[in-house]
């Protein structure tokens, strides 16, 4: 947690003291008429956000390097994950007419909760489904943190392209417990006539799952006033620089600890948002998103029990995550109006 917290306090100073030509502002504002914006400068803004996330996540266990014959999989789902956050933001004056930089930072906290179910499943058969269990999943914590900097050029009637640099770090962390398992010794093919074992499962945490997800990349967009007080914008961020590290804790399995490093895949993520201006220095904000990281793969180290280094194995581990979002964000502009 301090190296989080030291990380993102880097960030922020990072943030503050980027240098941005024209950035001061040239004093000149109040001899432009009522409603034109000034002619130079930058507008900060601080917002509060609330929203939600609806998807899953993936971990895969691969029977060898370069195949795709599974060995295990789990399944965790994200329904649904409520956050809460702020963000900070920077815009070029009047960039809808002369464009301009701009850069934002936001950072959203998870709220521990129940957010659905895991389902493990194993192959222990080549191609053959031989194990199954479920479990009732909650979210430990939750980390969203974002930044972007980039450029606007003005596009008419009051819009503007945005072309931006971006980097997203998402850290995840469940819990799955109780629950029942479908299994026979020795393996078989799996049915759903298998009797269900509740017992071995009662009352205890099974697995326990962390998942760190680091991606840099390129963004473009698009804003453009709607009516007076009303606007619009529309992003898609790529990016096939993902890194993604997790860890996998199977508690009822001689407490073997599971260390996964990932990496290439792609990232893509798709927003459309509406701010109201409530008034000349506060606007609200709702935005919606949906995100996608699929190809990640990488190396597995095990250890059995937690402290006993078992060993490795190359290209035998992947994971996936897909959700949407959904939220909020109350706006204020800091020193001048939007």
């Amino acid at each position: 947690m301090v190296k989080n917290i030291s990380f993102f306090a880097f960030l922020v100073i990072l943030f503050v003291y980027i240098p941005f030509r024209g950035a001061a502002d040239t004093g000149t504002a109040g001899k432009d008429p009522p409603g034109d914006p000034p002619p130079g400068g930058h507008i900060w803004s601080l917002g509060f956000r609330s929203g939600v996330l609806w998807g899953g996540t993936r971990e895969q266990v691969f029977r060898e390097a370069g195949s795709d014959d599974l060995l295990s999989r789990l399944d965790w789902e994200l329904k649904p994950l409520v956050y809460f956050g702020a963000v900070l933001g920077m815009d070029s004056a009047g960039k809808k007419e002369r464009g301009g930089f701009f850069q934002d930072l936001g950072l959203s906290v998870g709220v521990p909760m129940d957010n659905g179910t895991l389902e493990d499943r194993d192959w222990e058969i080549p191609g053959v489904l031989t194990q199954f269990s479920r479990h009732p999943a909650a979210t430990i914590n939750a980390l969203l943190l974002d930044y972007r900097l980039g450029f606007s050029l003005p596009a008419g009637y009051r819009s503007s392209f945005n072309f931006f640099l971006f980097f997203s770090w998402n850290h995840f962390s469940w819990v799955g417990r109780d629950g029942y398992g479908q299994y026979t010794d020795p393996p078989a093919p799996w049915t759903p006539g298998i009797p269900k074992d509740y017992n071995r499962f009662r009352g205890k945490d099974v697995i326990r799952y962390a998942q760190d997800w680091v991606v840099p990349g390129l963004g473009w967009g698009m804003d453009f006033s709607l009516l007076k007080n009303l606007d619009a914008g529309v992003s898609l961020l790529f990016s096939p620089l993902v890194l993604a590290v997790d860890k996998d804790e199977h508690f009822l399995n001689k407490d073997t600890v599971f260390r996964d490093y990932l990496w290439g895949g792609f990232f893509l993520e798709a927003s459309f948002s509406f701010a109201l201006a409530l008034s000349p220095g506060t606007r609200l904000r709702v935005k919606t998103a949906s995100r996608v990281i699929s190809g990640s793969r990488g190396n597995t180290y095990i250890w059995q029990p937690r402290d006993v280094f078992l060993g490795g194995s190359a290209d035998t581990a992947g994971a996936y995550i897909s959700y949407v979002s959904a939220e909020l964000t109350f706006e204020w502009a800091l020193g001048k109006s939007f």
